[in-house]
């Protein structure tokens, strides 16, 4: 356990029926998280890239409240991921339904947020994801590191090139994003 709480790949069930080392006190004046607005982040990055495996059920996400810091894990499945090992796709379906900001926390740090909150962090997300070359250069750093045994297919940074560099993507997340869950910010 890191701090005094955590949560992470664990189906914590409805919250009227938890133990109580798992609930979350919304009721509480004092915040459980000074940054919960990191949530609509983490939101845009899964669409973005096709990470699927963060939702209601399994979080992937941990929360130390001794540094209030949410820290994400388990990329898996981005990018097609168990569905489609080495072959992106780019026009894949944008899928929000079960993701985790759906969940009772996700929603709850929602509520925290206003929706000018909101519409900064989205607008930081299209600058920071605005700039191709930093976003190759970045591609490129990984690929010098990673093994080329571990390599799913040939052509698979090109591939993820192509995935990252795909402005009509990055507008429809950003569109599905504002339209389906700003509406649960203050």
């Amino acid at each position: 356990m890191i701090g005094k709480a955590v949560f992470a790949s664990l189906d914590l069930g409805r919250h009227d029926v938890l133990k109580d080392e798992y609930q979350i006190k919304t009721d509480s004046t004092q915040p459980i998280c000074s940054k919960p607005q990191d949530i609509i982040l983490i939101t845009l990055m899964d669409l973005w890239l096709d990470n699927r495996d963060r939702k209601v059920t399994n979080s992937n996400l941990l929360l130390n409240f001794s540094d209030d810091f949410m820290y994400v894990f388990d990329h898996y499945d981005c990018f097609g991921g168990t569905r489609q090992i080495g072959n992106i796709n780019v026009k894949s379906m944008i899928q929000s339904n079960g993701m985790f900001i759906e969940s009772n926390l996700g929603q709850y740090f929602l509520k925290l947020t206003s929706k000018s909150q909101f519409d900064i962090i989205v607008d930081k997300f299209i600058l920071d994801t605005a700039n191709n070359a930093l976003l190759l250069q970045v591609l490129k750093q990984i690929q010098s590191i990673i093994p080329k045994q571990w390599l799913l297919s040939s052509n698979l940074f090109d591939q993820l090139e192509l995935f990252l560099l795909h402005n009509e993507r990055k507008e429809i997340v950003i569109e599905h994003v504002k339209q389906r869950f700003r509406r649960y910010c203050i």
